[in-house]
């Protein structure tokens, strides 16, 4: 804009009146909000007329903000000591604080023609820390107040968290104000001589650390390591709290961060070593508070997270030792009864469990290691193991443990009829089943275990000994929903669909007219046979049932039984063309009745009543050698062998069975 020479600019005739309300604003006196909005109207036209006085009006902004910031540093001055000192710096920031957010909205226009760029767009009051007014009072208030006293409030500062550490009352905001005073400039000024982060928080964590490096040492000797254990998870929660209140903790900085990561360096780090050195003693006591107190300052170690975490080794071993002892200390006990066997591993496997649940936080890594411990426990050959063949061709025999028999004869307990299962209800039982398939999970040789439940089920089913056909086929389905083979699974579902077809060929049988001629196994005193069937029929099929190498046993049926033979043979040809059945009388059992010489009668029915015996068709073709001789009549093996035609290892098997009961 072209001027007379006598004519005032507007600059000259504008600048007089937006400078008085300038200094009177940072003098903190009354400026009347009429003259403050007429403050914005004068700028702007100052600035939008007069390209030339920008940097002129930028200059005397500069004096009037430096005239007054050397008022403010007179008053802070003239403080005597550093709490004064820490008083006075905070009042007069506050003002000055409050000032550098207002002033720069009047000036905004002549941002544009400074050519500040603003970082961020939206609202006016974000882009303020990037006002060009703004950053010229922070770099006079850094250079004029704060950069001559600033290690002086720092220092001061940093007295005023240890005395509050050592337990004194402090006033707070005296801290606060020095650390939003240092990010405030940090982040506006742009004379860069010095940052928040390597002064402020820097000398915060130094002075953190070396109050507490000498007292945490003195506190172990005075207390020991397990009362500290309590002591460091409380001084690490105070110290993140007085870390979030003193330090700043905004997404520009890390501060609680970093201070946290010395704090662990401090108080857990330092006496790693005795911390996992006691964690062993714990786990033997089942300190369970200090177990978890343990956990909780290990993992914040950098690097002790998930399966580099030093407790899990310490753990394993720990699991692996205590049931190896357990169940050696029960052995001879254990090694006879499969139910003792079963729920000592229950017992262990819930302690572990719980110790985990509660301590750890079922934190995964700690699960893994528990199964992992669990799974040597259960596949250990050094306290119950059996030797089995490589494969089915091999002399080499390697050593298994015992655990899947176990399981499959503890299991067999519960489906058949037992004392056992006749003293819990079904929901007990499915439970214990339930356990039996928890534990099978960590068995290696799961096909061992499904060899011999196989023949638990094959032996209830034949002497129709199952306690509950549905609880049965419930397990069935259960191991398939374990993992089973498919193939093994499915063996055994047919076993019942071949049940149920030879029920229905039994009954067939003992419907036909040749039934009637049969006599009777069951011999009266009178040698008179005993009314009724007496003969059950289990036809069944071998691919399901028995093993393809199982070797034949052969045995002289007694002569009731040979009766038998040639009619169920022509009546299964009449029912299945080309079939052939096998004789597997090492699966057949019957009931032999024996009445003892003199044996008085029932007082009540005035009948002579039998002894009744249910043993196996190879023991009853060894007991009936002695059907027509006196029963004190010694035989010799070789007499007994060539009664019975049975092999030599079957007899002496069977005579030995027989001995056990006498």
């Amino acid at each position: 804009m072209l001027l007379s020479p006598n004519q005032e600019s507007v600059f000259q005739r504008r600048w007089p009146a937006v400078n008085d309300v300038v200094h009177r604003f940072l003098n903190m006196e009354h400026v009347p909000q009429a003259e403050w909005v007429k403050l914005f109207e004068d700028v702007y036209q100052i600035i939008s007329w007069e390209d030339s006085c920008h940097e002129k009006m930028f200059l005397c902004l500069n004096d009037s903000i430096k005239s007054a910031i050397l008022k403010s540093q007179q008053r802070v001055m003239q403080s005597e000591d550093e709490t004064s000192l820490l008083k006075a710096y905070n009042h007069e920031w506050t003002l000055f604080s409050e000032k550098s957010e207002n002033l720069p909205n009047p000036f905004a226009p002549l941002d544009n023609f400074l050519g500040v760029k603003h970082k961020q767009s939206g609202p006016s009051k974000r882009k303020l820390k990037y006002s060009a007014v703004r950053k010229l009072m922070m770099d006079i208030w850094d250079v004029t107040v704060f950069e001559g006293i600033r290690q002086k409030l720092e220092d001061s500062a940093m007295k005023l968290v240890q005395d509050e550490r050592e337990g004194s009352m402090i006033n707070s905001s005296l801290v606060i104000g020095v650390r939003e005073s240092c990010v405030c400039l940090s982040a506006s000024s742009s004379t860069k001589q010095w940052s928040y982060v390597d002064h402020f928080e820097a000398a915060y964590i130094k002075s953190m650390a070396n109050y507490y490096k000498p007292r945490t040492t003195q506190y172990i000797n005075q207390h020991g390591i397990r009362a500290y254990l309590q002591y460091a998870r409380t001084k690490l929660a105070e110290e993140e709290a007085r870390a979030r209140l003193y330090l700043d903790s905004g997404p520009n900085f890390k501060s609680v961060e970093s201070v946290m990561e010395t704090c662990v360096e401090v108080f857990v780090v330092s006496f790693r070593d005795e911390i996992l050195g006691e964690f062993q003693k714990l786990l033997e006591e089942d300190a369970r508070e200090y177990l978890k107190l343990t956990h909780e300052l290990i993992r914040h170690v950098k690097g002790c997270e998930g399966e580099t975490n030093p407790l899990l080794p310490i753990l394993e071993e720990y699991i692996w030792n205590t049931g190896s002892i357990e169940l050696n200390d029960n052995a001879e006990v254990i090694s006879k009864d499969a139910s003792k066997y079963v729920s000592t591993l229950m017992d262990l496997y819930n302690r572990f469990s719980s110790v985990i649940d509660e301590c750890f936080q079922n934190e995964f890594s700690f699960l893994t290691i528990r199964d992992k411990a669990y799974q040597r426990l259960v596949n250990d050959t050094t306290i119950f193991s059996i030797t089995m063949p490589d494969s089915t061709r091999s002399t080499t025999k390697r050593p298994e443990s015992r655990c899947p028999t176990l399981l499959a004869a503890y299991s067999d307990m519960l489906l058949r009829k037992s004392p056992m299962s006749r003293r819990l209800s079904q929901e007990e039982i499915l439970s214990r089943l339930k356990n039996v398939l928890l534990v099978l999970k960590y068995v290696n040789s799961k096909d061992l275990f499904l060899e011999s439940h196989k023949a638990h089920l094959m032996r209830r089913l034949i002497l129709e000994t199952s306690a509950d056909t549905e609880m049965e086929g419930t397990m069935v389905e259960k191991l398939r929903e374990a993992g089973m083979p498919a193939e093994l699974v499915n063996r055994l579902a047919r076993m019942f669909t071949d049940i149920k077809v030879s029920h229905d060929l039994t009954r067939d049988f003992q419907e036909t007219p040749a039934l009637s001629s049969v006599t009777s196994l069951i011999i009266t005193p009178d040698a008179s046979p005993s009314p009724g069937p007496l003969v059950s029929l289990k036809i069944l099929s071998c691919g399901t049932w028995l093993p393809r190498d199982l070797p034949r046993v052969s045995v002289a049926l007694p002569p009731e039984l040979e009766d038998y033979i040639p009619q169920i043979e022509k009546f299964y040809k009449a029912k299945h063309q080309g079939r052939q059945l096998i004789w597997q009388y090492h699966l057949c059992h019957g009931i032999l009745a024996y009445y003892p010489p003199n044996q008085p009668a029932d007082e009540t029915t005035n009948v002579v009543l039998p002894i009744e015996l249910e043993v196996t068709i190879l023991q009853i073709a060894v007991l009936l050698a002695w059907r027509y001789r006196d029963i004190t009549h010694k035989l010799r093996l070789d007499d007994l062998a060539t009664a019975t035609a049975m092999a030599d290892s079957e007899l002496r098997r069977t005579i030995w069975v027989n001995t056990l009961f006498t």
